[in-house]
């Protein structure tokens, strides 16, 4: 059930992000996209026949090249960078659409997360930013238990030392 909830959402969000690619502003025949902590299984997952057709070309840039898969992807399609999304040494509007899914809330204290936000802006005009919902009952880091993301911190704490809820499993401390 949770795998068919999980997939339906992410159809519907995919769905969407097809229609910002298809309608994005580009500068030259093809899209220039940049990937904010993106991985390629993300975007095979979207489609690669979709990304020839509209012919996009997608930048993974992520904090240490452990992070980045550079097997055999078509160099077509993907350009692998290592760099800091809250500084990036990229000049302003070098990329006709900036994306990143689920990472913004990784980046730090609040103060990372505007460097961030504004980088987004300043690399590209148009932008395709997703993050979970704080007020979505199930966070997708702690899916097994539904709500947890609303219990006070130290509590939820003791329950990743008792239970595997994260996707990394029990917490060691």
């Amino acid at each position: 059930m949770r795998q068919q909830l999980s997939n339906w959402f992410r159809a519907k969000r995919d769905r969407l992000l097809r229609q910002v690619i298809a309608d994005a502003p580009r500068r030259g025949e093809t899209l220039q996209l940049l990937d904010l902590g993106g991985r390629a299984y993300y975007w095979r997952r979207l489609g690669t026949d979709f990304l020839r057709e509209q012919k996009v070309h997608v930048t993974l840039l992520n904090l240490t090249d452990f992070e980045l898969y550079a097997g055999d992807e078509d160099p077509s399609l993907f350009t692998y960078l290592v760099g800091d999304a809250c500084k990036l040494d990229l000049a302003d509007n070098s990329f006709d659409l900036c994306h990143s899914n689920s990472v913004i809330e990784h980046v730090g204290l609040a103060w990372q997360m505007e460097a961030f936000a504004g980088e987004v802006r300043r690399i590209a005009p148009s932008h395709f930013v997703q993050s979970p919902n704080f007020w979505f009952p199930i966070d997708p880091h702690f899916w097994r238990l539904p709500l947890v993301h609303w219990t006070p911190r130290p509590l939820r704490a003791r329950l990743m030392r008792w239970l595997p809820l994260a996707t990394a499993g029990r917490a060691a401390t």
